[in-house]
């Protein structure tokens, strides 16, 4: 099924190579260089993703994402310290299950047609229907009805209380997309590699796999950005953004090699931003066979592993052991996590034994190769060893890997990320709900299913704080998951540009590339 390879933006999910097509943009061509306000000098961005199967924003597949992002808005717009703000609508809650959205007038996509409630309406619709394939459509499955109240007025009527649904509806997670447009076409599939949005950018061109060149907007509904030319440029090898970036070719390169980043912060081409990490990666068991079926050998596995070494060399000290489902960054973080399980190989050790594995046993642990994989996966084998476990490394190609995933066939355990996490339903519904189709290793506990519903109906945020808290925690202790370390988040940009300024979190990333310039000389 095609949903297989689709995975949201706040996941670290990126699809199979794709190479060969160049795509030009749709809608308007007119100059720019009229304008005042614009600076011709492109901009190139080094991206870590590799290809996007589809630019469209109700199908995001983690490529290309911030591109993406540049060409669409979204009803609410997260800014750079996580708080909900209008994006193309302000709103109002009547009561705790009705969200009416007032849409600003005068919003147009690229090709001039006015943005309405009827575009919204649509948006969200084709998300919900099964046949679509919109990977997120669990995110918005509380939804009971879309109502149009005129051009500029949608209410949205959940099917009982749910906390997220702001987040969700945000651009954190898809734009909107033009109705008329998508049905004029021949075939809708076509809206994939000619979008048409409301946002600051268009779409020049677009190479799948390799990069995408974005045009400013004259008549954007926020008014003019600084750059008239963004081009985001993907590879999925750090060594070879890095070189770009040394060389000029690049501009701004994120998940630079850690290695190098102390000989950059002394170069004064250039700015280095270190953000707390958003996300975190993770050793899933198959709870489904022996011997992870046992919650004791998953513990041990737990015991065994030295996160802070693996922080400390493999990521050099740019990030810290990860405990539970949910970064220190969020609210809904539990500090208690930490104190569940230290490195101890004694424990381990005695811990299998009573598992009935005293002679120790063999296991396969299955991983894609991307960015740290190969040298942690490796740390991991070396330690398990230590306790009497022979581990397998099997290394698979992405999209393989992910296949293998949903097809729960990745033997007996995987390497994966969650990252940025956005809100703590994001994570724990999906990989830790009985049956969720995130739920690869068979995880279940009735006292989580219980608190993860009761996490998405409540709407305070402090009662919600609780609930996750106790949620993560017993999460931890169950150990479906061995949690290695947070997802470092690091950017190198050029002195010459300036006001980029992604938050303290790093999810600014869409403000900071509508402010950015190049520093005037």
């Amino acid at each position: 099924m095609k949903f297989r390879y689709l995975i949201c933006l706040f996941l670290l999910f990126s699809l199979i190579f794709v190479s060969g097509i160049t795509v030009s943009a749709a809608g308007e061509n007119s100059s720019l260089n009229d304008n005042p306000q614009l600076q011709e000098r492109e901009l190139v961005f080094g991206a870590h993703s590799v290809a996007a199967a589809s630019l469209d924003p109700r199908k995001p597949t983690g490529g290309l994402g911030v591109g993406r992002d540049l060409l669409f808005n979204a009803l609410v717009r997260i800014d750079k310290n996580m708080n909900p703000q209008p994006g193309i609508a302000t709103w109002e809650t009547p009561d705790d299950r009705t969200y009416t959205f007032h849409i600003k007038e005068g919003i147009t996509f690229s090709n001039g047609d006015e943005l309405t409630a009827e575009d919204v309406k649509y948006t969200f619709e084709s998300i919900l229907d099964p046949e679509f394939g919109a990977p997120n459509r669990e995110n918005y499955s509380l939804i009971e009805s879309i109502e149009v109240i005129d051009n500029h007025t949608i209410q949205f009527t959940l099917e009982e209380p749910y906390g997220p649904i702001i987040q969700y509806l945000s651009n954190s997670y898809t734009g909107i997309v033009p109705k008329n447009y998508i049905e004029s076409l021949e075939d809708p599939e076509e809206f994939s590699y000619q979008p048409i949005g409301s946002g600051p950018y268009v779409l020049e061109e677009w190479n799948p796999g390799e990069n995408m060149k974005l045009r400013a907007r004259p008549d954007y509904w926020e008014g003019p950005v600084n750059i008239e030319t963004v081009t985001i440029r993907a590879n999925p090898e750090d060594s070879v953004r890095l070189m770009q970036l040394r060389s000029g070719d690049v501009h701004i390169a994120d998940r630079i090699p850690l290695g190098e980043i102390e000989s950059l912060q002394e170069d004064e081409r250039f700015n280095i931003i270190t953000t707390p990490p958003p996300g975190f990666e993770f050793i899933g068991f198959n709870l489904n066979q022996e011997p992870f079926d046992n919650h004791k050998v998953r513990q041990a596995f737990s015991y065994a592993v030295d996160r802070q070494a693996i922080a400390e060399f493999i990521f050099f000290g740019f990030t810290e052991p990860a405990y539970g489902p949910i970064p220190p960054s969020l609210w809904a973080y539990n500090p208690e996590v930490e104190d569940v399980y230290s490195y101890n190989p004694e424990k381990a050790k005695e811990l299998l034994a009573e598992a009935g594995y005293e002679e120790g046993l063999s296991v396969t642990l299955q991983f894609s190769g991307r960015w740290q994989e190969p040298q942690y996966t490796q740390v991991v084998q070396q330690q398990l060893a230590e306790i009497g476990v022979e581990v397998e490394l099997v290394q698979r190609e992405w999209g393989s890997h992910l296949d293998d995933l949903f097809n729960r066939n990745f033997g007996d355990m995987y390497v994966l990320a969650w990252t940025p996490v956005w809100d703590p339903d994001q994570v724990m519904f999906r990989s830790f709900s009985t049956d969720n189709d995130f739920n690869w290793g068979g995880y279940s506990n009735p006292r989580v299913d219980e608190l993860l519903v009761k996490g998405r109906n409540t709407l305070d945020l402090d009662e919600r704080r609780e609930i996750y808290q106790e949620a993560q925690l017993l999460v931890v202790k169950d150990a479906p998951y061995l949690f290695l370390h947070l997802n470092p988040y690091h950017l190198a940009i050029s002195d010459d540009l300036e006001n980029f300024d992604v938050g303290p979190s790093s999810y600014g990333i869409f403000d900071a590339m509508i402010n950015i310039r190049w520093k005037e000389n």
